[in-house]
């Protein structure tokens, strides 16, 4: 099992459009061979900062997601609307 983390930090008016998509990635994600659980957050002091989290069966899972043809177009709809690149980290249990 692997936890994932996605931060991106949404630019200035883009942020409602940046959050229906994001849900929507996750909404995907939840029916994709492998995925466990998921939350979305945001930062309380600014809410430009998004944090998605999800639980995959493997890090094999995860990287099946995001090389998916289901994943794709949506998430080259929410890169132009960030300050800068996303960041992902992978955790697993010890």
């Amino acid at each position: 099992m692997v936890q994932v983390e996605v931060d991106r930090w949404v630019a200035e008016g883009m942020l409602d459009e940046a959050h229906k998509l994001i849900r929507e990635l996750r909404i995907i994600a939840s029916g994709y061979p492998g995925f466990l659980s998921g939350s979305l957050f945001q930062r309380v002091e600014d809410h430009h900062h998004c944090s998605s989290v999800s639980r995959w069966q493997s890090k094999r899972d995860w990287d099946n997601w995001v090389a998916s043809e289901a994943r794709h177009p949506i998430a080259s709809k929410i890169s132009p609307m960030l300050d800068e690149p996303e960041t992902v980290v992978i955790f697993e249990p010890f």
